[in-house]
């Protein structure tokens, strides 16, 4: 807790110096230009990675950074989160943000008959993920997301009308590297 305290602290002294910055104008009312899905690891913060300032980024965190399919039992928090995302707070940007070293890619991929049955349910449809290797892994499950978000129709709408732009990234955590998926190739973003 003290960790926390010490952190909390700086950021007030931040905020004292310099509200606008860290608070205007998300202090009114958010309207963030993208919305990132990526995974809940402690190493992996979006805000922290593009120095976003408060409301501007829509974050949706979970394990693996898994958007389920539609018709999937474990989508209606994702598709909920989603859909706020597009339709009320009219992001253009829908950024899958993946990353090295991801736990929960390996439990999924390696040790998935060992998984607790909650884990077991929500990471089902990633056990099967081809895994030659982590980079090919990570492409491939943020093709899956691609795909899985395209197949909600309110998502391919927007992205038909140019209304809605989707992005792939891969978060090099031993560097802190951010490559960006461009016609199925990793190049530096």
């Amino acid at each position: 807790m003290q960790r926390l305290k010490q952190g909390y602290k700086a950021y007030q002294e931040a905020i004292h110096q310099n509200s606008e910055k860290f608070l205007y104008p998300a202090s009114k009312q958010q309207e963030p230009h993208s919305m990132i899905i990526s995974c809940c690891d402690s190493r992996v913060n979006p805000c922290q990675i593009f120095q976003a300032h408060a409301g501007e980024i829509f974050l949706y965190q979970n394990i693996a950074g898994h958007l389920p399919p539609p018709d999937s039992d474990s989508s209606i928090q994702t598709t909920a989160a989603l859909r706020f995302g597009i339709d009320n707070l009219h992001i253009t940007h829908l950024i899958f943000l993946a990353h090295t070293d991801c736990a929960g890619l390996k439990a999924a991929t390696q040790n998935y008959r060992t998984l607790d049955p909650d884990l077991k349910k929500w990471l089902k449809k990633l056990k099967s993920l081809p895994a030659h290797n982590e980079i090919q892994l990570l492409q491939t499950h943020l093709r899956q997301n691609v795909q899985n978000a395209l197949s909600h129709a309110f998502v391919a709408e927007k992205v038909k009308k140019k209304r809605l732009f989707i992005h792939s990234m891969v978060y090099q955590v031993e560097s802190g590297i951010l490559l960006i998926d461009q016609d199925n190739q990793l190049i530096a973003f």
